[in-house]
This record gives structure tokens, C-alpha cells and sequence, in this order.
């Protein structure tokens, strides 16, 4: 079976209802390689997938330049 690879690109992981969201979806899927951008900080969840293993990459934005550096952060 070809495994699929998806990235998820959300702003922080703190506890809310799109992050549990994506905590579940990461969980629950079969047969797919997740990789969740983290926009700002990974919080309380980011921390917790992070430790079972989800391949998180955190860039650490500031919220208020966010839409500006965002697309030169994800360009490289």
C-alpha cells in the first residue's frame, strides 16, 4: 500500500476546536504521513503530538507580521 504524505499548515496548537481536530485526524488516519506546520507555537497540544511522534515543524512566528513572513518561511 503507497503511503500518502499531507501537510497541514495551522496557525498555533493550543487546545481549540480545529486543533483537536487535527490531533484526531493525525490519530485516526491510516496509511498516511501527516506533517503539521505550526504557524507560531506549538502550545499544550503541539507538545503532547509532538511526543507521540507527529512529525511537527514550528516555525515560531510573531501573530502580528504572521501573513507577511509566513509565505517566505514556506517558499524556503
Amino acid at each position: 500500500m503507497k503511503i500518502i504524505k499531507v501537510a497541514h499548515i495551522i496557525i498555533a496548537l493550543d487546545i481549540g476546536g480545529a486543533e483537536r481536530f487535527l490531533a484526531r485526524l493525525v490519530k485516526n488516519t491510516k496509511g498516511v504521513q501527516h506533517t503539521i506546520i505550526c504557524l507560531t507555537k506549538l502550545g499544550v497540544l503541539g507538545a503532547t503530538l509532538k511526543e507521540q511522534g507527529v512529525n511537527i515543524i514550528d516555525l515560531g512566528l510573531n501573530r502580528r507580521n504572521i501573513l507577511f513572513k509566513s509565505h517566505f518561511c514556506l517558499k524556503n
